[in-house]
């Protein structure tokens, strides 16, 4: 949640959506907000928000941003029940439009079809030959293993990472 404690959420939406490339007027940063449930507090210092709000200001980020791919990491932690599911309708949208969702959490979100859970085993896993994406799995010992997919040669390594046989 890398925030500058001094600026607004207005204006920490604003410079979001200018790092992004994103055009985003009064309007778009106004709907972000509200997307999120933060009306009201759009001019509030972030250092004056709680866990949760500065939490709903990080995925405000989503409503600025094009990226096809979202890579979510515990999103729910700090939320309460009402943000939970506006964060599950907002990710089914993103998925609707097209977009593909790889998230962390022990929270049960109601998303539909789950590629992967926990503790299940899989025998194959797509992606498009575009995809590039890196997984950390953190072993209990500490230990950590790094698997890649990389463009058209497919998937190196994953039913290990999943569980499953080594390919």
């Amino acid at each position: 949640e890398p925030m500058k404690p001094a600026l607004t959420v207005r204006e920490a939406l604003r410079i979001w959506a200018a790092l992004s490339g994103t055009a985003a007027g009064e309007g778009t940063v106004g709907a972000a907000i509200a997307a999120v449930g933060l009306e009201g507090l759009d001019d509030l210092p972030c250092r004056y928000l709680s866990a949760g709000q500065r939490r709903r200001l990080a995925l405000a980020r989503l409503e600025l941003g094009r990226a096809a791919l979202w890579l979510l990491d515990e999103p729910t932690l700090g939320l309460d029940t009402a943000s939970v599911a506006r964060l599950e309708g907002r990710i089914a949208r993103h998925r609707a439009a097209g977009g593909l969702v790889m998230l962390a959490t022990h929270v049960p979100l109601a998303l539909g079809d789950v590629l992967y859970e926990s503790g299940t085993r899989q025998r194959a896993v797509y992606f498009p030959t575009t995809a590039i994406v890196s997984l950390l799995y953190m072993l209990a010992d500490g230990a950590s293993a790094e698997i890649a997919v990389v463009g058209n040669e497919g998937i190196i390594g994953i039913a290990l990472f999943m569980g499953g046989e080594t390919m």
